[in-house]
């Protein structure tokens, strides 16, 4: 079959930029739809599995060409998986290459409302290890818009299968009242009260340990302490053990062992890290880079990393360049409330936690000798 593609986009289009998606959970109905399933098991060589495509906001868009490349640098894709063909709402075009396939057709088909426009089916050429992720490139995977017949360059970056992906899931949280209300930016801090980030456990029942890896900047936090939460009983921990990985980044590794027995709860709190903001504190993040939980016998891996950020005290609500009575009016207007309620705002939530009450406005009052400079062109 003839496809006629031009060599590459000269502008945006009606796909151009829209979001890639992978769906893994492949069924056999007429009009596929996303499940928003992006995980497969562990695979052995020669095993055969199908991925649907999606392009997310291209309802309506009218193509007779698209083509998918799979990103080879990193995992290797043409090391451990073999494309065997690809189908959808346009024939393939050719052979497939070692890590791209094209459809195409004389005439143009529509993308339906869920945005489908193809499924992939790929074979193992060996055993695929957990924790292998499948990646697109960022350049090759594109769809032709029928109005312009130009390849559109659809984004990729957070399109990933992800192989051997555990059976539980870790959150981070960095509100301090009980449960995990996934709080994962605070944007009030000062250097004299301390940081709490709560990690929390899905589907952890039978688990009898863990350990978790986090990467942090040393110049603008200081790790203090690991608190085991209660999820495992009577937990026990050694003393962290942090690595400088390169100045001023650094590793630092918590662990948590039960000596009765495992978690006998579906869901819960695994421990706290403490840390405290240097006075060089401007905004930084917290990385947790890797986990592994033990249960049955053996290590669980967990390979998405997750991440906080945290920012220096500001309590210039109205944006005028200083901290004054106009931001302490604003402030009055919020405090008091709680989270759920209609005048609660997080950002005047300073502490944070879920609570706008006394600790906030000590935390207010902190901030009334900072000041910002505003340069006008």
């Amino acid at each position: 079959m003839l496809c006629l593609l031009l060599s590459a986009p000269l502008f945006a289009d009606r796909f151009a930029g829209r979001p890639l998606r992978v769906d893994t959970r492949v069924g056999t109905e007429l009009s596929p739809i996303n499940d928003g399933i992006s995980d497969l098991p562990i695979l052995v060589a020669d095993d055969i599995f199908d991925i649907e495509l999606f392009v997310e906001g291209g309802r309506g868009g009218r193509t007779g060409a698209f083509t998918v490349a799979f990103e080879n640098s990193g995992n290797n894709f043409g090391e451990h998986f073999v494309i065997e063909r690809i189908r959808g709402i346009l024939p393939q075009a050719d052979a497939p290459g070692p890590t791209t396939v094209k459809a195409c057709a004389d005439r143009p088909a529509i993308v339906p409302q869920s945005g489908y426009f193809a499924t992939i089916t790929l074979r193992a050429k060996k055993d695929i290890p957990a924790g292998l992720q499948l990646r697109f490139h960022s350049t090759h995977t594109t769809i032709t818009d029928d109005n312009t017949s130009k390849p559109d360059i659809l984004s990729v970056g957070n399109t990933i299968v992800v192989f051997g992906r555990p059976n539980y899931n870790l959150f981070l949280d960095l509100d301090t009242a009980p449960g995990n209300q996934g709080i994962v930016e605070a944007t009030g801090l000062s250097t004299t009260n301390g940081i709490s980030v709560q990690v929390f456990g899905e589907s952890i029942r039978f688990m009898t340990g863990f350990i978790l890896r986090f990467e942090y900047d040393d110049s603008q936090l200081k790790f203090e302490d690991f608190i085991p939460g209660p999820s495992l009983p009577r937990a026990q921990t050694l003393d962290p053990v942090g690595t400088l990985l390169d100045s001023p980044l650094v590793e630092i590794e918590v662990t948590a062992a039960s000596f009765s027995g495992s978690a006998n709860v579906e869901d819960g709190l695994l421990g706290t890290l403490l840390f405290q903001p240097s006075e060089y504190l401007t905004r930084t993040g917290l990385v947790m880079s890797g986990a592994e939980i033990r249960r049955g016998g053996t290590f669980n891996p967990f390979f998405t990393p997750l991440s906080v950020e945290f920012s220096r005290l500001d309590a210039d609500f109205d944006k005028d360049g200083s901290v004054g009575f106009r931001d302490f009016l604003l402030f009055a207007e919020h405090f008091g409330s709680e989270r759920g309620q209609d005048r609660y705002d997080p950002a005047f939530d300073l502490l944070p936690d879920s609570n706008i009450n006394f600790a906030d406005f000590v935390l207010f009052t902190e901030s009334l000798s900072f000041f910002k400079v505003t340069v006008l062109d």
